[in-house]
């Protein structure tokens, strides 16, 4: 009943979460929990989905834009809520 472009925001999440895994592995130098995962499945198969999703007719560049956006805003939105989240805790335990 939903238009599948907007199936690329579920796709999108999945690809920029192991992205972001990938990253902390790298920056960190070592392993992560959700790292195998993210080289596995995430990465792999959500690009799968990309390209499938996007052969659909009509799904067109406003759908990437809209997916990738939203994708990234609720990554940054975390992010935020974590690091917030630990300097309370630190403030607290001192």
């Amino acid at each position: 009943f939903v238009d599948i472009g907007f199936g690329l925001i579920a796709l999108w999440l999945t690809v920029i979460n192991a992205i972001a895994h990938i990253a902390a592995a790298g920056r960190f130098r070592g392993y992560n929990p959700g790292l195998v995962t993210a080289v596995i499945l995430f990465l792999p198969f959500g690009i799968w989905g990309i390209v499938v999703v996007s052969a659909v007719p009509g799904v067109g560049a406003g759908y990437q834009i809209l997916g990738l956006a939203l994708a990234i805003l609720t990554h940054v939105a975390i992010a935020v809520h974590v690091f917030r989240r630990a300097r309370m805790l630190k403030g607290t335990s001192g």
